[in-house]
């Protein structure tokens, strides 16, 4: 069975007890602190938080949130003691179906806004039967957009005596590690050019045992799927 995605992470508000008749509120909705963990769940993405209580004066800030991240307020000194340093990648890309890899790691499909850490990324496209595309950004700003159109790959028309062949990797579910003949090739999905015969297709996935097989080239195009139980 497939892992569920975390998006969310969590948020701290230190000197909570000194507040009297708290009321929390993250985007206008009023929120609860869990007993056991003493915080906040908040989904990822940027969010305005409101402190309030009948001895203070409405307390506000805006934070950035990631995918398992814990941010830390403290009322008493009226500001985050984790500044934000992350930002949002904006990403249009066509045609749609595509993978966005963000410094090595695979997002869902056809993602169109990431949020990362300030500085320097490589973001690279990836759908099969096209082009992959790669650049390298700059987050300095709160937001950054990518505009990238993926370019078909130009398959040589077939011969009666073809000497290599596109073998197409995919996984399920996605975003495996790919290794061909003891090389890693990428993330599934991914196309490699191999010559005919027999070659031996690995394919890791956190949490999942490793898929191991043997696979015959035999035509120009040829595809196979890993399967993670």
């Amino acid at each position: 069975m497939a892992r569920l995605e975390k998006t969310h992470g969590h948020l701290v508000i230190k000197n909570l007890d000194k507040v009297e008749n708290a009321i929390i509120k993250v985007d206008g909705e009023v929120v609860e602190v869990d007993k056991d963990s003493g915080m906040i769940e908040i989904a990822e993405g940027e969010h305005k938080v409101v402190v309030s209580g009948t001895n203070i004066e409405d307390y506000e800030t805006t934070l950035v949130i990631m995918p398992n991240d814990k941010k830390v307020i403290d009322i008493n000194e009226n500001e985050t003691t984790q500044k934000s340093e992350t930002g949002a990648i904006k990403l249009n890309v066509s045609p749609s179906g595509y993978t966005v890899v963000l410094d090595g790691v695979p997002y869902l499909q056809s993602t169109t806004e990431i949020y990362a850490e300030k500085g320097e990324h490589k973001v690279e496209i990836v759908k099969p039967g096209y082009e992959t595309s790669s650049v390298k950004i700059t987050l300095a700003d709160r937001t950054v957009e990518v505009n990238i159109r993926l370019e078909k790959l130009k398959v040589p028309e077939e011969k009666k005596e073809a000497s290599q062949s596109n073998l197409s990797v995919y996984s399920n579910p996605g975003w495996a590690k790919v290794y061909i003949d003891g090389e890693y090739i990428g993330i599934a999905p991914v196309m490699a050019k191999l010559s005919y015969g027999e070659h031996y297709i690995k394919a890791e996935l956190d949490g999942y045992d490793e898929f191991k097989t043997h696979v015959t080239v035999d035509s120009p195009d040829k595809a196979i799927t890993a399967e993670f139980e």
